[in-house]
């Protein structure tokens, strides 16, 4: 079919919702399992309809109505109906009592829209604080549903009265800083940013997505539900993500793309590969990754497994979502990179905000008119994010000759272990390698010398176990020393937000004064001299250290390791030569050394910087022992 991108469209999305109407008629827009179906005219009536009913409950231009909804077809159509005649604000259902309490007040919603009959904490919240409570009840028809509740004087405006520049959405940042920042995107926002979603993607009439994205956030909310409106083509709209689901419903309904971020990605591929056959009937056009990074062995796999081509996407909620897209076949798709731009201006900056050049690494920063003009409760944010007309995206990246653009990680993330700094997401990207890894989070942990210093957290396979100093090896053979993590966790998940990102910060907070592996802990070290042994250690490096952890690693230099040295000598009286120690840098082995006499102590993997330590640390022998003996 023709595509309606050419179509000129109003800046506003009352007027995208009718001219589609006028358009498609009857052809069908939203779909939901065990619902009928609904078209672009039935959807622009209803959402009208809607509009009237918030109208007549005193709701109009700039009133907040905040909306916590499952995933499903009513979510998307009371955004819908909301942002035609005031501001809607869609909030995960999950918050807890204090994170709602926190953005209700902070966005001054008017009203809370919530499934009648069920007991959720906002209800006291909002009634707390004056805010209509206005009950939600469904229809037979997918997205149609009545209200109940509230009675403020009705509204003077048209139900399309609002203007391109007035405030159509309020989305809620999903960083790792102590409270969300409020995003306000205007009409203007959202009809360009779902644009350019919906060219990038290749949308026409005819196409049909199926969405398992959160519609409390852009990327399912715009660059999937309004980017298909926009490009006249039609969303299943599912109750939410579940991996046993995913296939049955693409058997059932046969989308012709579907869009997910990687940890989904992964888990629908793992139960095709468990089930080769739930793939009979399945034919997609094309495959969307975003919100996160996408693994380049997992992006193959996807490939394998569905036929289909991976498009690695790049969106924030300050864009409206998509800032960037690899281009569709029979454009080129580079391997690591998210492509090139949708649709706004992108640009590489130093620090004091000079635009870089091909290949250089800078913050990545964006303008158009997809992109917001500020946070609404956050001043001092907005002064340091705006710099000669462009957004700081606070994402560090870069672009190749060709513009497309490549990400290294969170500005604000990145490691400053002495004084050298480090992109956590560089760290993972090698470690998912490691056969035994299926995620892996690099993180910092404080330093009582080095400031802060790298860990890291891995979920391994069913079955796999790995040890720290295996990890260590690994690392040490693609990645410089100083990029090696000192400690590493096992856990069973990694903490993200609800777009899969990793939220590194809470890895921190976890573990900051945890033993430095599960598998190695102080704890694994029998005996009372080994465990007098781990003490020296912790009394001289600051921290508890894991039985095979490196010493040098860990922080330590010639002054630490004389220091240890003298330790060792006032307590066992040996060894005799601090030399050694350098060349048995773990618990393990100065255990084996001290305390088992006769036997070789273990080999301790060595670092590219090894060779070049011992040659200095042999000169400065005689040195080393003056201070020694100055310790005891």
């Amino acid at each position: 079919m023709t595509p309606l991108l050419g179509t000129p469209i109003s800046q506003t999305l009352g007027a995208l919702l009718a001219a589609r109407g006028a358009a498609l008629g009857d052809a069908r827009v939203l779909a939901s399992p065990d619902r009928d179906d609904i078209s672009y005219r039935a959807l622009d009536e209803f959402t009208r309809t809607i509009g009237g009913d918030l109208r007549a409950r005193g709701i109009g231009a700039g009133d907040v109505a905040a909306i916590l909804l499952d995933n499903g077809p009513e979510a998307a159509t009371a955004f819908l109906s909301v942002s035609r005649v005031a501001i809607s604000a869609p909030l995960n259902p999950a918050l807890k009592t204090e994170e709602l309490a926190y953005l209700l007040d902070d966005m001054n919603a008017r009203a809370v829209i919530i499934e009648a009959g069920r007991d959720h904490p906002v209800v006291d919240l909002a009634r707390a604080r004056g805010i209509d409570v206005l009950c939600l009840s469904a229809g037979h028809q997918a997205g149609v549903f009545s209200l109940d509740g509230g009675n403020g004087p009705e509204s003077a405006d048209p139900i399309d009265a609002a203007g391109p520049s007035d405030a159509s959405l309020i989305l809620y940042t999903s960083g790792t800083t102590s409270h969300p920042k409020r995003v306000a995107l205007s009409h203007a926002n959202l009809i360009a940013g779902s644009g350019f979603a919906a060219k990038a993607m290749g949308l026409v009439p005819g196409e049909l997505c199926l969405n398992v994205m959160p519609l409390y956030h852009a990327h399912g909310l715009t660059s999937t539900i309004l980017a298909s409106i926009v490009g006249g083509s039609a969303v299943i709209c599912t109750g939410g993500f579940s991996a046993d689901t995913v296939l049955p419903m693409m058997r059932r309904y046969r989308p012709s793309w579907f869009s997910a971020v990687p940890a989904m990605h992964q888990a629908v591929v793992g139960m095709a590969r468990t089930d080769p056959d739930a793939l009979g009937g399945i034919s997609l056009r094309v495959i969307r990754s975003a919100s996160s990074p996408l693994p380049a062995d997992l992006l193959a796999e996807i490939e394998a497994t569905f036929g289909a081509p991976v498009v690695e996407a790049y969106g924030m909620t300050e864009a409206t979502s998509l800032v960037s897209a690899n281009p569709l076949p029979p454009g080129r798709r580079k391997t690591n990179s998210v492509g090139i731009s949708t649709g706004c201006a992108i640009a590489i900056l130093d620090e004091a905000g000079r635009h870089l050049g091909p290949d250089e690494d800078g913050e990545i920063a964006i303008s158009g008119p997809n992109v917001f003009d500020g946070y609404g409760n956050a001043p001092e944010a907005n002064a340091a994010a705006f710099s000669g007309g462009y957004f700081r995206t606070g994402d560090f990246g870069r672009r190749d000759a060709d513009g497309y653009l490549y990400i290294r990680g969170r500005t604000k993330e990145l490691i400053n272990r002495g004084g050298s700094k480090i992109i956590p997401g560089e760290i993972d990207t090698v470690l998912r390698r490691h056969p035994a890894v299926v995620e892996a989070a690099a993180f910092a942990l404080a330093h009582p010398t080095l400031g802060e210093d790298v860990a890291a957290a891995l979920v391994l396979r069913a079955g796999a176990i790995v040890s720290t100093a295996e990890t260590q090896a690994f690392l040490r053979e693609r990645l410089a020393d100083f990029k090696v993590p000192s400690r590493i966790f096992v856990v069973d998940d990694l903490p993200k937000t609800a777009t899969g990102k990793v939220r590194r910060s809470e890895l921190t907070k976890r573990f900051a004064t945890a033993p430095a592996s599960q598998e190695y802990a102080p704890a694994a070290v029998d005996g009372a001299d080994r465990t007098h042994l781990v003490s020296l250690w912790t009394e001289v490096l600051g921290r508890e250290p894991g039985f095979r952890d490196n010493f040098f690693q860990l922080g330590g230099n010639s002054i630490l390791l004389a220091r240890l040295h003298s330790r060792m000598v006032e307590r066992w009286g040996r060894p005799d030569n601090i030399i050694t120690l350098i060349d048995h840098p773990t618990i393990e082995s100065q255990a084996a050394l001290l305390f088992e006499p006769g036997k070789t102590p273990p080999a301790t993997p060595q670092g590219a910087n090894a060779v070049t330590r011992r040659r200095l640390l042999t000169r400065k022998a005689g040195t080393l022992q003056n201070l020694a003996s100055r310790s005891r």
